[in-house]
């Protein structure tokens, strides 16, 4: 396996890319990928300034929300204790009525029925006094 040409082709082959065309031809596209790099370097610092902007918008309009929230929070305050009055009220006339029904449903089926005052038509409930038909 002497010399059979091959090396010296590949040696020109190396050698054909050495020379300044190509050399010029690989500098072109660095110097592309140079300009491209600012460009999209630019390009970044435009969309990466835009974000912040829109940024800073909603942290103003976060901490304007946040100021409205604790204003309708404050203002809600006082309602609080009268909806648990109420609440409390509804929940109590609820189970009134339902004794009171039982009660009734109990006296209808003939049921001893000694505890549930009737006089009347009325039917006293011990929180709102008499009701009657």
């Amino acid at each position: 396996m002497g010399s059979t040409g091959e090396p010296d082709r590949k040696r020109r082959h190396f050698s054909s890319i050495s020379s300044p065309t190509a050399a010029m031809a690989k500098k072109q596209p660095l110097s592309h990928l140079s300009e491209g790099k600012k460009l999209d370097t630019a390009v970044l610092q435009h969309q990466n300034q835009k974000l912040q902007q829109k940024l800073e918008a909603q942290k103003v309009e976060h901490s304007a929300l946040e100021n409205k929230f604790s204003l309708l929070k404050e203002k809600q305050q006082p309602y609080n204790s009268t909806l648990k009055t109420v609440n409390k009220s509804w929940e109590v006339l609820v189970t009134d009525l339902e004794t009171c029904s039982n009660h009734t449903r109990e006296w209808i089926n003939g049921e001893d029925v000694k505890h549930v005052p009737i006089t009347k038509g009325c039917i006293s409930l011990p929180t709102y006094g008499n009701w009657c038909n």
